[in-house]
């Protein structure tokens, strides 16, 4: 009895520690590159409890709002290109806010076939997400566990197939956090009364082939 109560605990440590995907890592600083080779760096710089939520704070950058290639109404206290604060709520989802004062959502804890609202606004548009893969794949030269997500953006009248965030995918390691991730800080690009257009968004860098769209993806 005492073997089979041992067996059982480690069984459930186990499925636990299988669901402990963290999408940031706190302590170390991780870097990103896009396409064209666009640098992005990743650093928690203060960790907080807040009632059974943590709160999150990466690196604040000299961040503004852009209109075409123009930086206006910089803000010297802004965010990282993963938000100002991120949010580590029990069940394993975490929030990250943006530039809009509006939240995305990332659920951690969710298996294959698994889907939720990933942003929404007050407008028509949104974006849905879903987990559509889990595995084993070599991370940064080291095999790791994966969970991989589609976004799809929807509207009233269904899928909205022409908006450049469609069908994007971002990636989580279980020992790496984020392996390819979107940025969130300016997400989705546009105003949220507005739709996005090339060379009028709300990137941080500029584009040589001004396919901004391509570029979004960020990996480790």
């Amino acid at each position: 009895m005492r073997n089979l109560l041992s067996i059982a605990l480690v069984l459930i440590a186990s499925v636990a520690s299988a669901q402990n995907f963290s999408p940031i890592t706190p302590g170390t600083t991780r870097y990103f590159v896009n396409a064209e080779g666009y640098l992005r760096g990743m650093r928690i710089d203060s960790i907080s409890p807040s009632g059974p939520d943590m709160l999150y704070y990466p690196y604040r950058s000299l961040r503004g709002n852009y209109t075409t290639q123009t930086q206006i109404m910089l803000d010297s206290n802004g965010g990282s290109w993963l938000g100002k604060k991120i949010i580590k709520q029990p069940d394993g989802t975490w929030l990250f806010d943006n530039i809009w004062n509006d939240t995305i959502v990332i659920k951690t804890q969710a298996h294959t076939g698994d889907s939720w609202i990933f942003y929404n606004d007050s407008t028509d548009l949104y974006y849905q997400a879903e987990l559509i893969q889990e595995g084993q794949a070599i991370v940064v030269g080291v095999m790791d566990s994966f969970k991989r997500i589609k976004i799809t953006a929807h509207n009233s009248l269904g899928q909205v197939n022409s908006d450049p965030i469609n069908n994007k995918q971002i990636e989580l390691s279980k020992n790496h956090g984020f392996s390819k991730i979107l940025d969130l800080h300016t997400f989705p690009y546009h105003r949220p009364n507005q739709t996005y257009q090339a060379g009028l968004d709300y990137f941080l860098d500029f584009s040589s082939n001004q396919n901004m769209a391509a570029n979004m993806i960020y990996s480790l």
